[in-house]
């Protein structure tokens, strides 16, 4: 499970999706926004692209069973993720060296 504490800020907010969530990426949203000096207000929404990754699925991303879900309570703070188109088979990533 992962959770992410904004403890040097105000509120002293945590992200917890819950241990269910299943996360393939954790999008926070504009958390600046939310824990920073001005915070207050809806935070704007935030779009993280995630398109053409492998999400552990064929048939990409999926809240339950094979795969990694994305959305729901993996968005948080205005948070949007893109996850589509999604690649169907895994691939190396090759580092800089």
């Amino acid at each position: 499970m992962l959770s992410l504490s904004a403890a040097n800020f105000p509120p002293h907010t945590t992200y917890n999706p819950g241990p269910s969530a299943n996360c393939g990426v954790l999008n926070l949203g504009a958390l600046a926004v939310a824990v920073g000096p001005q915070a207050g207000g809806t935070p704007p929404p935030i779009a993280l692209a995630g398109a053409d990754n492998f999400w552990g699925s064929a048939s990409g991303p999926k809240s339950h069973g094979e795969g990694d879900f994305v959305g729901g309570p993996c968005d948080q703070n205005g948070g949007s993720t893109i996850a589509k188109p999604f690649a169907t088979t895994a691939f190396g990533i090759t580092s800089w060296p």
